[in-house]
């Protein structure tokens, strides 16, 4: 099997791994608990009133969480109609790509550990579990995964693009669930920084400055970037 053609079947084994753990059967069942009917109004709220800034409920503000998942939201429902699956969709995705991603990162860095590692972090209760419920969860946790891929990649590799990447991602998880990104970030960071010796926000001015914003970034009551 040539290099390119076990690359193809890794991809349909693994879409179709996602696709049966994570699309499968969304709307089986009706949204449960507190949170999910609640994402899910305020998303089609704002769909309806081409709102992409305040989220509402009942034609309220509520300010409980940041918009990421309520923007992916109201894609879902644009393309798909308003329903119950559609309101599950963005988790949905936001698992295949962190899947992917692990694939991704693990070929480029551990290859011959790829497969298995990716289908490992995907048939993880916790994961399918997130990847199937209409809440901030799976955004929050395929954003913080990526990023700690990232910096591992900076870390073994040196390249700066890997830096922005893993700065970008704690933006996107600081859109997802608001300030306990805060504590996530640095305390994951830390701790790989005590195991390595490194630290990704020590790479001269850039580094500092993009740690900083990265976690005051539409953070309300704490100090702006200059």
């Amino acid at each position: 099997m040539t290099e390119r053609s076990r690359l193809l079947t890794d991809w349909l084994l693994l879409a179709g791994f996602c696709g049966f753990l994570f699309f499968f059967g969304l709307a089986h069942f009706g949204l449960v608990g507190a949170d999910e009917p609640r994402y899910a109004q305020i998303a089609r709220e704002m769909l309806v009133r081409h709102d992409w800034i305040t989220p509402t409920l009942d034609g309220r503000p509520w300010l409980e969480k940041p918009a990421l998942y309520y923007w992916q939201a109201m894609l879902a429902y644009h393309i798909f109609g308003v329903s119950d699956s559609a309101a599950r969709l963005p988790s949905a995705i936001d698992a295949t790509l962190m899947i992917f991603a692990v694939y991704y990162f693990l070929r480029r860095f551990r290859p011959g550990f790829e497969l298995d590692g990716a289908l490992m972090t995907a048939s993880l209760a916790g994961v399918i579990g997130f990847a199937r419920a209409a809440s901030m969860d799976m955004p929050l946790s395929a954003a913080f995964t990526i990023a700690l891929l990232a910096w591992f990649a900076w870390y073994e590799s040196g390249s700066k693009r890997f830096l922005t990447l893993f700065y970008a991602f704690l933006g996107l998880g600081m859109l997802a669930k608001g300030p306990s990104r805060r504590f996530l970030r640095r305390s994951s960071s830390w701790c790989l920084c005590c195991q390595f010796g490194v630290l990704p926000f020590s790479h001269g001015r850039f580094g500092f400055r993009a740690s900083h914003c990265s976690v005051r970034w539409l953070c309300p009551g704490t100090s702006r970037c200059k």
